[in-house]
């Protein structure tokens, strides 16, 4: 599948990026459509599989390979300090 450019974001709504993220955040602290569980040193943490593969080229590799939304993806990051995937 070949990358497609993003074209650039010409509108910007501070307020409505803002609400959003509340929500998200505000989702995953309930668990809601939270489809990956990370884990480091046995501490987990519920996140959505749409908005860290938005952010991070490595676990968009990573989810590529599963079919999406078929169950949650467990992620074991063993490089990682649990006081960090925290901060995350």
């Amino acid at each position: 599948m070949a990358a497609h450019a993003v074209p650039p974001l010409s509108y910007r709504n501070i307020r409505l990026l803002r609400t959003a993220f509340l929500q998200l955040h505000q989702q995953q602290q309930d668990g809601v459509f939270c489809d990956v569980i990370l884990q480091a040193e046995g501490e987990s943490i519920l996140a959505h599989r749409c908005v860290l593969s938005a952010f991070s080229q490595y676990l968009r590799g990573r989810f590529s390979s599963e079919e999406p939304h078929s169950h949650k993806v467990l992620l074991e990051l063993h490089e990682l300090k649990a006081k960090t995937l925290k901060k995350l």
